[in-house]
């Protein structure tokens, strides 16, 4: 009987993801989800109020004229973008909570991102005419955190395009220049 009940169970939550999935949602592994949700918990039991933990992933879009560019932006960040962004003043107690819970290093590859003001912002990059692309540029974001986080991460790569008989897509990392 308790077989059933787990059967149905699962289809239920099966039924949940497919529907997610056919409005363009897509489920975070379930580490980012268990970090997520033990920071947001012991953040609101500080605070006495609701706090916004989200992974960084939620506050970027990928430009659409740049969306040839997909797996080489995804493929840079790769689990990056699974990141965690707090309040800049919530930092220091979301790393506190952030190393009580990652203390077996499940979720080395997750970060809490530092928000402070102590980030340099290379968001103000003036361009002329057919200057060099830096793949940061090719992300949208109407959040200034997460904007000042993509530019320090993808601000120093340069998108060059090789065309001919292949077609190739490659990032050149200028941080040595």
């Amino acid at each position: 009987y308790s077989e059933k009940k787990q059967l149905e169970k699962d289809a239920g939550d099966l039924r949940k993801k497919k529907e997610s999935l056919e409005q363009g949602i897509h489920p975070y592994p379930e580490k980012v989800e268990e970090l997520r949700n033990f920071i947001q918990k012991g953040l609101e039991e500080k605070t006495g109020k609701t706090e916004d933990v989200r992974p960084l992933c939620e506050f970027l879009e990928i430009d659409t004229d740049y969306e040839n560019w997909r797996n080489v932006l995804e493929g840079i960040l790769g689990s990056k973008r699974f990141d965690l962004v707090v309040r800049p003043d919530l930092f220091e107690a979301a790393s506190e909570l952030y190393y009580r819970f990652n203390q077996s290093d499940r979720c080395a590859d997750i970060g809490i991102i530092d928000t402070s003001d102590s980030w340099s912002d290379n968001s103000a990059i003036v361009k002329e005419k057919n200057e060099k692309v830096f793949l940061s540029e090719m992300i949208i974001t109407d959040d200034v955190r997460a904007r000042k986080y993509i530019n320090n991460i993808l601000g120093k790569f340069e998108a060059l395009e090789i065309t001919g008989q292949v077609s190739e897509l490659l990032a050149k990392d200028n941080s040595a220049d």
